[in-house]
């Protein structure tokens, strides 16, 4: 599936520096996973499926959920 594996190399180039490398292993082992968590990245994502991304997506993307923002630029107001 090409979703997959552009999160799984989008992942890899994330973590191509040692400093990038050592921050993800640090929060990993701080935060309760373990530092080892990430070589199993791939193989997590591989394990979703189609049938699960609906059943998540239906549970969060509903009306009742929705949020309406409205923005404007201060820019061009009279007494800005």
């Amino acid at each position: 599936f090409p979703v997959t594996i552009d999160l799984k190399s989008a992942f890899a180039r994330n973590l191509q520096s040692i400093s990038a490398q050592a921050g993800l292993s640090s929060a990993n082992e701080l935060f309760g996973p373990g530092f080892r968590v990430q070589d199993m990245y791939g193989l997590y994502i591989d394990a979703v499926r189609k049938e699960d991304v609906i059943r998540v997506a239906g549970e969060y993307l509903n009306v009742s959920r929705a949020v309406v923002a409205v923005t404007h630029s201060s820019k061009g107001q009279k007494g800005q």
